[in-house]
């Protein structure tokens, strides 16, 4: 039962910033905030993945980070979404969900570019394909 009633806060967390990245292009700080630290005190209390799959989705958070300082590809928002989901789900889960949302990203932006509603210098809500993802993660495990 517990297992569950995470999946569903945790979709509805995503989903909720979701709406206000699509808004606003941008997620409030106080809000990243309290997920990150809802997050991490979950990590700490329940510990599910032991301590090498903390420090390796730690080293993957730092690697987006650097990743991020030179390109600036991702929103800060975004590369912190994926560590709420490390905390939570398990390193294997983030990244799993990582691909897929850049992989729904590209597909989906693609075809938007060839209709002509996005430009190529546009930017793109990442959250939401970080949700839908996610959604899909949970219901397919």
């Amino acid at each position: 039962m517990e297992n569950y009633l995470l999946n569903v806060i945790l979709i509805v967390i995503l989903f909720l910033l979701s709406i206000e990245d699509i808004r606003h292009k941008s997620i409030r700080l106080w809000e990243l905030i309290i997920c990150i630290c809802i997050s991490i005190s979950y990590s700490c209390f329940f510990n599910l993945y032991g301590l090498k799959h903390m420090i390796i989705g730690i080293l993957f958070f730092c690697i987006l980070l650097w990743i991020n300082a030179g390109t600036k590809c991702f929103g800060m928002a975004d590369i912190l979404v994926i560590f709420i989901l490390n905390c939570v789900k398990g390193i294997i889960f983030s990244m799993v969900v990582f691909g897929m949302a850049i992989t729904l990203a590209a597909v989906v932006n693609l075809f938007l570019y060839i209709r002509k509603k996005v430009q190529l210098k546009s930017t793109i809500p990442f959250i939401p394909y970080i949700s839908i993802c996610t959604l899909g993660a949970i219901i397919c495990v």
